[in-house]
């Protein structure tokens, strides 16, 4: 009986072993599923993610693309034509950029100017909606997208006529939309080489010089105020702002006035939601274009 017992414990001890392992390998399949579900949702986020910036950049790259026309500039290098005498006329196309507010307004009615910079990825329509929340998904098309489109604070009634023009726009890993602008803080010489924007108000041209670069506070910063009660006021204002930049820019940009307009770039930082990189403009000279 003894022997009969000790056997029976021992089938006993194995079966709770037995079951002990079954519960094991269910919670270990649970969990491996668990994890590749997780891992295929994330990939399937991750590429969606791409997909659909790859989709932004090229809907804006052929928007800027709308604006180039073909000139024939007529030298002495390019593809030869005979003529009927057996010479040979030498010619050469060339790309030209040239803005057409018209064309802007035919694509989107909200539109109200343009924004570029040489060297950079800044190529993009401006819109303005009535509210500052609806182009942060939405390209120039009204296609829902995370690239967002650069776009004008909704309360500036006076658009480009404000004294201070606030344009906002996405901080894009790839350096799309106004990615590249944290590179003002991140190295004097990205300012040396990138002093200036060109900004299209409407028809008009104006050629924009940045005379400060900082970190501002997403919420309640007086970096935003865009109306003012009296001249005193702004160019008190401007004095404060201008001495808030990261790098002294008084030798490359003179002083500024009441009768100025200033444009203030606004974006994220890189990883702190509470702060935004902010870069401000002076609207120079209105460049007339041929």
């Amino acid at each position: 009986m003894t022997g009969m017992d000790k056997s029976e414990e021992s089938l006993e001890v194995k079966k709770k072993k037995r079951r002990k392992a079954t519960k094991a390998n269910v919670i270990r399949y649970i969990l491996l599923a668990i994890m590749a579900g997780i891992f295929t949702f994330s990939a399937y986020s991750l590429t969606k993610r791409f997909l659909e910036y790859g989709e932004g950049d090229q809907a804006y790259e052929e928007v800027d693309n709308m604006f180039y026309t073909t000139t024939d500039t007529g030298d002495d290098q390019g593809n030869g034509t005979a003529e009927s005498d057996g010479k040979v006329a030498v010619s050469k196309e060339k790309k030209k950029w040239t803005w057409d507010f018209s064309k802007l307004k035919k694509l989107n009615k909200e539109a109200v100017g343009y924004i570029r910079q040489e060297d950079t990825r800044i190529q993009y329509p401006i819109l303005q909606h009535s509210d500052n929340s609806y182009y942060l998904t939405h390209l120039y098309d009204n296609t829902y997208n995370r690239n967002g489109s650069i776009f004008l604070d909704y309360r500036l009634t006076e658009k480009f006529d404000s004294k201070n023009t606030i344009i906002y726009g996405h901080n894009m890993w790839s350096d799309a939309m106004f990615g590249t602008l944290t590179q003002y803080l991140d190295e004097k010489s990205y300012y040396k080489k990138h002093p200036t924007f060109d900004i299209y108000e409407g028809d008009d041209h104006y050629i924009c010089y940045v005379f400060a670069m900082f970190e501002a506070n997403a919420k309640n910063d007086p970096v935003y105020q865009y109306s003012f009660t009296s001249d005193e006021e702004f160019t008190q204002w401007i004095k404060e702002q201008r001495a808030r930049s990261v790098y002294d820019t008084s030798k490359r940009v003179r002083e500024i006035t009441k009768d100025d307009k200033i444009i203030t770039l606004s974006t994220c930082t890189k990883n702190n939601s509470s702060k935004r990189v902010v870069i401000m403009l002076l609207r120079g000279e209105l460049i007339v274009d041929e």
